[in-house]
């Protein structure tokens, strides 16, 4: 199987994404940074319809979202945050808040920063029950993260903890692989990006230099077969992909 997580910085090159999850068929996506709307919202460039376009292009069919924040752009209900698409049906999923509360009614008056979820779900892959945490993590703007940043990575490590079997971990995690925050995974899961090295996740377009701040993160019973971050200009981050059996 394959996964393929990605921070769609809003949608702003949502036609580059498309074309490298189009060729690299993913059997599941995460992303971080997803709109989704009721209706189709034209303006500007169907970034609130983003959730549907990577759905519809790619087809992916099960489609679980996780907003943060929802809010009204010319009169059609939207929301912002985090989906899981896959080609399997979900047996399970849900929605944990790691730091905040969901924004219902989001304006630029109520707006409050580093709102963070973790999406769970469950989908069967033969005999066996797969796992699949997806976080965009709290921000700092040093990569180290602060005491918050390790507080709220312990919470998704608690829940992680809650299950047995194959367990993978994807997202924007926004601390790089010997940040504190990363170490409350130390013994449990083990982390892609620092095993393979990876000097930085983030684009050319990317607000900083060399911090790998995406992650994979997989459970002893998750056999990696590749992992790599792409190359192509898909947002202000890299794509991670990594092929597995379990």
């Amino acid at each position: 199987m394959k996964l393929l997580t990605l921070n769609l910085w809003d949608g702003r090159l949502l036609q580059q994404a498309l074309n490298l999850l189009a060729k690299e068929k993913p059997d599941i996506v995460c992303l971080q940074e997803v709109w989704s709307s009721d209706e189709i919202v034209r303006i500007p460039a169907d970034i609130f319809n983003s959730l549907d376009s990577v759905s519809s292009a790619i087809g992916l069919p099960h489609v679980f979202f996780s907003p943060t924040i929802k809010s009204s752009v010319h009169s059609t209900n939207t929301g912002f945050g985090n989906a899981i698409l896959s080609n399997t049906p979900f047996e399970s999923t849900e929605t944990v808040f790691i730091h905040g509360k969901l924004q219902d009614r989001y304006s630029s008056l109520t707006h409050t920063s580093n709102t963070r979820n973790l999406q769970k779900c469950t989908i069967n892959v033969g005999d066996k029950k797969l796992t699949i945490f997806n976080h965009h993590a709290y921000w700092d703007e040093n990569p180290e993260g602060n005491e918050v940043s390790k507080a709220c990575m312990q919470k998704v490590s608690d829940e992680i903890q809650k299950c047995s079997g194959p367990t993978i971990l994807a997202g924007d995690l926004n601390v790089w692989p010997k940040s504190p925050a990363m170490r409350v995974f130390d013994g449990k899961l083990r982390d892609l990006t620092a095993d393979y090295g990876l000097n930085s996740t983030l684009s050319q377009l990317g607000k900083v230099d060399n911090v790998a701040c995406d992650h994979i993160l997989t459970s002893e019973a998750v056999h990696v077969s590749t992992f790599s971050a792409s190359e192509e200009l898909v947002s202000d981050h890299k794509a991670l992909m990594l092929e597995f059996e379990i």
